[in-house]
């Protein structure tokens, strides 16, 4: 565990954001695929093993923390960190994957300020900023959007019409319960 802060320095060089760019990327991408959590997207493991999908992954990853590196000068090292954002950071990032969860800046900024044991003035913003820059960066790249078009179809879906079974399905409001649950006496070998 780092005991380092955040340290005031120029941005990193493209090279280095590049390489930590594609490490987060290919941690995320393990994991989706290994896991199996790619399936909530309906996306077979050839969808993400192919390399135009998995560098258009990286490359908007890369594109992420340039804006937060241009943004939060002061936090950019440490957030650069490639231990941290293959652990830490990675954990919220893999969620723009799936459909079932949203990245969440609060447990981005609690696991940063685990990794590094110096309080962090403005943590939050800087890590809501991340989170936004790297849904923007999704949203524009043409490799992804069909992931991106899945995760909003989905979100929507699920915030118009709620889940089969739901009390608020309009279905479960305006009908009559079908089945009396044990109310109804059943009788071997009698139809009704």
């Amino acid at each position: 565990m780092s005991t380092d802060g955040p340290t005031v320095r120029a941005m990193p060089d493209p090279v280095s954001v590049t390489y930590i760019a594609g490490k987060l990327a290919d941690t995320v991408i393990s994991y989706i695929v290994g896991k199996g959590a790619d399936a909530a997207l309906a996306k077979p493991r050839a969808w993400w093993e192919e390399k135009k999908r998995t560098e258009a992954f990286r490359a908007a990853i890369a594109r992420a923390l340039t804006h937060f590196a241009t943004r939060h000068s002061e936090l950019s090292f440490s957030f650069f960190d490639e231990t941290f954002l293959e652990h830490g950071a990675s954990i919220e990032v893999r969620k723009f994957l799936t459909l079932s969860e949203r990245p969440d800046p609060g447990a981005l900024g609690t696991s940063y300020a685990r990794y590094f044991t110096k309080e962090i003035p403005e943590l939050l913003p800087a890590c809501q900023d991340f989170l936004e820059f790297l849904d923007k960066e999704l949203a524009a790249d043409t490799e992804l959007k069909d992931l991106v078009s899945d995760r909003l179809i989905r979100q929507i879906a699920s915030e118009v019409w709620p889940a089969a079974g739901s009390a608020d399905t309009e279905f479960g409001v305006l009908m009559e319960p079908e089945v009396g649950h044990g109310a109804t006496e059943i009788y071997a070998g009698v139809q009704a």
